[in-house]
């Protein structure tokens, strides 16, 4: 294995596992985002911030702000993927195209962010970015 891809494989990698919603009312709609961060290193670490937009693909390939989540200070444990659950509030104003999406097909939304370690001498940045969809509410009730 070349010195360059050995690096790779040990870098601290962020994907977005998956986005949902939680709860709707009539002023907001709180949706929860689970990022799964890979923690390479030996020793158990500490996140120090990971922040991140969310935004709605429209039907002309548009990007629509939503809103944004943030976390500070979390654990993660040393050699493994840890999975991170961040709530978000959107107002409902927000989200009127995108409730016609969801309550007749499907959301597209892309998730974009950054993540910082917190390894006392430096904070190193890792930047994600990744489009999810979230099924409608038919398929939400026909499938599964």
């Amino acid at each position: 294995m070349s010195d360059e891809k050995a690096a790779k494989e040990n870098e601290p990698k962020v994907s977005i596992k998956e986005v949902y919603i939680t709860d709707i009312d009539p002023q907001k709609t709180d949706l929860s985002v689970k990022i799964a961060v890979k923690n390479p290193l030996p020793v158990d670490a500490t996140i120090k911030k990971v922040s991140f937009s969310i935004y709605r693909l429209t039907e002309d390939m548009h990007e629509e702000y939503m809103g944004k989540g943030e976390e500070n200070g979390v654990k993660i444990e040393k050699l493994r993927e840890n999975l991170l659950d961040i709530p978000i509030s959107v107002k409902n104003r927000s989200l009127v195209y995108a409730a016609a999406n969801f309550l007749t097909g499907d959301l597209t939304v892309i998730i974009r962010g950054s993540l910082f370690f917190d390894l006392k001498l430096f904070s190193p940045e890792i930047k994600f970015e990744e489009k999810k969809v979230l099924k409608g509410l038919p398929k939400r009730l026909f499938e599964d």
